[in-house]
C-alpha cells in the first residue's frame, strides 16, 4: 500500500472523518499489462505477414467496400527489417539462366573463377561465351542515335524484325556480339595464367525486401551532364545499361522500358537522375529507350509493347515499368519493382500540384509484372498521338480482375520536365468506349513494326523501330 496522509478534524466540519489518499499500484500494473499484449500482439501479426508477402504497402483504388477500407497495409513494413534482424530472408541459389547483359561480380577472384570454370567442365578448348571483351564490343558503338537515323539492315548491332501478328514478332537475331568467331577472345594473364571471364556468385543471399541504403526524399536536379560525361561516370553498368547488385541476389528482374523521340536533353537528365536511385533499391535492371522512326503522330503505347517484346529477347525480366521521359521521382522509396497487382507510381506530380487528377488513370509511370501484361494484352496500338492509351489499359487491367495499387501521395512523388505536348488524338475516346471489343485482337499480339536498330549503349539498350497501323 502506497503511503496514507491522515489530515486532522477541522472545527466546523461535523466529526466527519479525514481525507485519505491512497495510490492504486495495481491498476497502473494492469493497464502496463494491456498495452504489452496489445504490442505483442501487432508484433505476431507482422511476422505472419512478413513471411507471406512479397510487396510493400499499397492502396488499394477500387475496393471501396473492403470491410477493412481502402488502405491495405502489407506487413513489409519499412521498420521490420530494420528492427527484427531474425526475419531476415534465408539464402537462396541463383536462377540458373544465361544471359548476354551477364555482369561481372566484383567480389569474386580470378583464381576462384577458375575454380569454378574447372569444376563444371569448362576446358581452354570450350571457353565460356560471356566474355567482358565481347560485351565491351556489344557496347562499342559512339554512333548518336539522335543526330543520325541509319539505314534498316546497317551495321553489326542490329536485331531485324518483321511484321507480327497473334504471338508476336517473327525476329530473326543476329547477335550483337557474335559476328565472327573471332571476336570474342580470351584474354588469358600471363603471369596467372588465369582466364579472364564473367561469373555470378552462387553464395550470394537474396536482397531484403526493404533496401538498407534509402535515403528517403532526394533532390531533383533538372540539368545533368551529357550522356558520354555520364557514360564515363558509370563503370559499374554492363553494356545496355545492365546492373546487377554486387552482395547480393536481387528479388527482382525489372525492364525499365522508356517511350522515346527527339528529347535528348530529358532522356540525359532522367538517365542521370535515375541509375543511382535504382542501384540503391538493389534491383537487377535494364534501361531501355524505344525511339519511334520517321516523322509521324507518336504512338507511346505502341513503343512500350515493342520495349516488351525486345527487353524479353535480352534477358528473363519478370517485371516492367513503363516511364515517360520527362518524369523524376522524388523518392527513393518509391521501388522500382512490381507488386501484386499492377501498380500506379507517377501518383503525385508537381505540375499537377501533386494529387491525383483522377482515380483511374494509369499514366506516367507504371508497373506491371510480365504475366499481367501478357494476360492484359499488353497496351491498345490505336492511339496514335496524345492521350487515351492510359486509359485503356486501366480499363484493361479492370476487365481482367486486377486493380490499379497506389503508394501513398508522399512517396509516389515526380517532378515533370517542361515540354511541348503532342497533339491529342482526336478519336481517343471514340477508341476507348469500343476498346473492349477489342482486348483480345489489339495489343501484344498484333503490334507491326520493323527494328531498324539495337545498340548495347553504358547506360541504356537503344532500340530504333518503324511503327506500322495494324
Amino acid at each position: 500500500m502506497g503511503p496514507v496522509e491522515t489530515h486532522g478534524v477541522a472545527e466546523g466540519s461535523g466529526g466527519r472523518p479525514p481525507t485519505v489518499s491512497v495510490c492504486r499500484p495495481r491498476l497502473k500494473r494492469l493497464l502496463l499489462l494491456v498495452v504489452a499484449v496489445l504490442v505483442f500482439g501487432q508484433l505476431s501479426l507482422n511476422v505472419l505477414f512478413y513471411r507471406n508477402s512479397e510487396s510493400l504497402f499499397y492502396v488499394n483504388t477500387t475496393a471501396t467496400t473492403s470491410a477493412a477500407g481502402p488502405l491495405l497495409l502489407d506487413s513489409q513494413l519499412w521498420w521490420t527489417s530494420s528492427r527484427l534482424p531474425w526475419l531476415q530472408p534465408l539464402p537462396v541459389s541463383q536462377p540458373n539462366h544465361t544471359s548476354s547483359l551477364t555482369h561481372v561480380d566484383p567480389g569474386k577472384s580470378r583464381r576462384m573463377v577458375e575454380a569454378e570454370d574447372r569444376e563444371k567442365g569448362e576446358t581452354e578448348e570450350n571457353p565460356p561465351q560471356n566474355i567482358i571483351k565481347g560485351m565491351e564490343k556489344m557496347g562499342g558503338s559512339t554512333t548518336n542515335p539522335h543526330t543520325a537515323k541509319p539505314p534498316a539492315g546497317s551495321g553489326d548491332h542490329s536485331i531485324r524484325g518483321m511484321d507480327s501478328t497473334n504471338a508476336g514478332v517473327n525476329v530473326t537475331l543476329e547477335s550483337a556480339a557474335v559476328s565472327q568467331e573471332d571476336d570474342i577472345k580470351v584474354e588469358v594473364d600471363k603471369k596467372s595464367e588465369l582466364t579472364t571471364h564473367t561469373s555470378i556468385s552462387l553464395e550470394k543471399t537474396i536482397c531484403p525486401p526493404v533496401p538498407p541504403k534509402l535515403v528517403g526524399v532526394v533532390k531533383v536536379n533538372k540539368s545533368a551532364p551529357i550522356l558520354e560525361e555520364q557514360e564515363r561516370a558509370h563503370p559499374e553498368l554492363a553494356p545496355g545499361g545492365h546492373y546487377q547488385p554486387g552482395d547480393c541476389t536481387a528479388r527482382h528482374k525489372v525492364a525499365i522500358i522508356i517511350p522515346y523521340r527527339d528529347r535528348v536533353n530529358h532522356l540525359a537528365v532522367l538517365l542521370h537522375h535515375l541509375h543511382p536511385i535504382l542501384q540503391r533499391q538493389q534491383v537487377d535492371y535494364t534501361i531501355f529507350v524505344v525511339e519511334q522512326a520517321g516523322t509521324g503522330k507518336f504512338n507511346r503505347a505502341m513503343l512500350m509493347n515493342v520495349g516488351a517484346l525486345e527487353a524479353l529477347k535480352h534477358y528473363p525480366f519478370n517485371c516492367f515499368i513503363f516511364h515517360d521521359v520527362d518524369l523524376l521521382l522524388e523518392d527513393d522509396r518509391n521501388l522500382y519493382t512490381c507488386p501484386e497487382q499492377p501498380r500506379h507510381m507517377s501518383i503525385a506530380i508537381d505540375t499537377m500540384k501533386y494529387r491525383l487528377p483522377y482515380n483511374d488513370i494509369f499514366g506516367g509511370v507504371s508497373a506491371m509484372t510480365v504475366d499481367q501484361f501478357r494476360t492484359v494484352n499488353g497496351f491498345s496500338n490505336k492511339f496514335w498521338g496524345w492521350g487515351g492509351e492510359d486509359d485503356d489499359m486501366s480499363n484493361r487491367i479492370k476487365h481482367h480482375g486486377f486493380f490499379v495499387s497506389r503508394y501513398p501521395a508522399n512517396v509516389g512523388r515526380y517532378t515533370m520536365l517542361t515540354h511541348k505536348k503532342d497533339n491529342p488524338n482526336p478519336r481517343r475516346y471514340q477508341y476507348l468506349h469500343e476498346g473492349k471489343k477489342r482486348y483480345k485482337s489489339d495489343g501484344l499480339n498484333s503490334v507491326k513494326y520493323h527494328t531498324l536498330d539495337t545498340q548495347l549503349r553504358r547506360l541504356y539498350t537503344w532500340v530504333y523501330v518503324d511503327l506500322f497501323p495494324s
